[in-house]
């Protein structure tokens, strides 16, 4: 299992060469509809948890979360044929599609805009990204906020899960899911909680995941591995 971050050109914004670009709402979720998983954040176990299988993996940048929206690559169950996301939630990580904080050499983060993204245009269609004198339009900057917001989430996540891993919870995922007509298929490629070793964490250990909302993470996390069968069933028999 490969995280799909749905960008193919993504370009950082400059106000002056971009100062002629605008971007009409983007409507569907075709971009994401060969990712297999996308990324999440901390802050939506809660609402996640209900319809997607929620498990850990490693990247360059360190640990992130991703909501599984397939059982196979190039595969996402949640984008149907019209390309509309096919769910309750849909994760941060594709709302905020085509903007994307990007790392730059000098360990600056910019703001980049997938230019691939067929909403993107210089007609005039849609929200101006940055006015004549080359300032954000209010539109923009309220995506910088987003941005900044989602990336505090990131990092804060990522610290999580690097907790989960240092109290030697995590396992590789190898999970076989099958359905009563036949339909089988098996997660791999993923980290989940080790719920016997969970069982073994010091008292003092409890207490203070406890009182700073880890545990309750956990536990959100353990309770969305129950939507693999429905996952599955996503699948046209």
């Amino acid at each position: 299992m490969t995280v799909a971050f749905f960008y193919r050109k993504p370009v950082a914004l400059d106000r002056e060469l971009h100062k002629n670009v605008y971007l009409t709402p983007v409507t569907n979720a075709r971009f994401a509809a060969q990712s297999a998983a996308v990324p999440l954040v901390a802050a939506e176990f809660a609402e996640a948890c209900l319809e997607y299988p929620v498990v850990f993996m490693k990247s360059d940048g360190g640990w992130v979360a991703v909501a599984v929206t397939g059982l196979a690559a190039n595969e996402n169950l949640f984008v149907n044929a019209k390309g509309e996301w096919n769910a309750r939630y849909v994760p941060l990580s594709v709302r905020r599609y085509p903007f994307v904080l990007a790392l730059r050499e000098d360990g600056q983060f910019c703001v980049s805009l997938d230019m691939d993204c067929e909403q993107v245009n210089e007609t005039a269609a849609g929200e101006r990204l940055f006015d004549e004198t080359g300032e954000p339009s209010q539109a923009m900057r309220n995506t910088i906020t987003m941005l900044a917001e989602y990336q505090s989430q990131a990092e804060a996540t990522s610290a999580f899960v690097q907790r989960l891993a240092d109290a030697k919870l995590l396992t590789e995922a190898q999970l076989q899911i099958g359905l009563a007509d036949g339909r089988k298929a098996v997660l791999t490629g993923g980290w989940i909680v080790n719920e016997a070793d969970l069982k073994t964490l010091l008292d003092t250990t409890v207490a203070t995941w406890f009182r700073n909302g880890d545990l309750a993470l956990v536990y959100t996390h353990l309770i969305s591995l129950r939507n693999l069968a429905p996952l599955l069933m996503r699948r046209p028999a």
